[in-house]
């Protein structure tokens, strides 16, 4: 496993590397110094610890640029034809960012409400109704609220609105000078940091079980990776 402990190594210096000056990403050239009482006989790269029949494919994907799907350079009809659960999970994805996402949430609303009757659309309605209140902006929360309650589980319409409450009442307060909607959007950044990490952590849980990839659980959630592969494993330990 050494080419592995190099990795971690590096990725461990590099990281305090950039906790000092940040971004720019230093070069490192690993050297290890063997010194057993025999010439080393292991692996030297990554892809050679991987199962033969996959050493191949390992060393390309190792070694080649990363898989990129830019949700901005793509339609929503294209995004559409995903199907499933896939389609508004990056429709929602796609749209976090726009100044109101309530009309994107009204025209999902039909399919979603067939899906959370469903399992496990159930699980899946909650957490993307939890990120829409996280992470999006509106002026039009209510009719948000209100899609997201007829969506989601009967058990979890309560739940919905608790965090819908916390991030409003936590808006306000922080906002009062500033406008009812501004402290809104403070207020989900100040409830994520002083409360609302077990929501996030149940967020990442439920969709890491509909086998929603660790790399993306970890950007819609700003949970930290290691956090997100616990889970992972206390999930069962593989995607679906």
């Amino acid at each position: 496993m050494t080419p592995w402990r190099v990795l971690q190594y590096n990725t461990r210096a590099i990281t305090a590397e950039l906790a000092q000056n940040a971004g720019i990403l230093p070069f490192l050239w690993p050297v290890v110094l063997h010194s057993g009482a025999s010439s080393y006989n292991q692996p030297t790269t990554l892809s050679a610890l991987f199962p033969p029949r996959t050493q191949t494919l390992a060393d390309r994907v190792l070694t080649a640029s990363f898989q990129l799907v830019d949700l901005c350079r793509l339609t929503d009809e294209h995004l559409e034809q995903a199907g499933g659960m896939a389609s508004p999970f990056l429709l929602v994805m796609k749209h976090i960012h726009s100044d109101d996402i309530a009309p994107l949430v009204a025209r999902l609303e039909p399919g979603l409400r067939d899906m959370g009757r469903t399992e496990p659309g159930g699980h899946f309605t909650w957490s993307l109704f939890s990120y829409i209140l996280y992470r999006g902006r509106s002026n039009q929360w209510d009719a948000i609220l209100r899609s997201g309650k007829a969506c989601v589980r009967p058990e979890d319409r309560e739940e919905l609105t608790m965090i819908a409450g916390t991030l409003e009442h936590k808006g306000m307060q922080h906002g009062r000078q500033q406008g009812m909607q501004q402290g809104m959007q403070q207020g989900r950044q100040e409830g994520m940091q002083q409360g609302e990490l077990k929501k996030a952590v149940e967020i990442a849980r439920n969709m890491l079980s509909e086998g929603i990839p660790p790399a993306t659980v970890v950007k819609v959630t700003h949970l930290p990776q290691q956090q997100i592969q616990e889970l992972r494993g206390s999930n069962g330990g593989s995607n679906k």
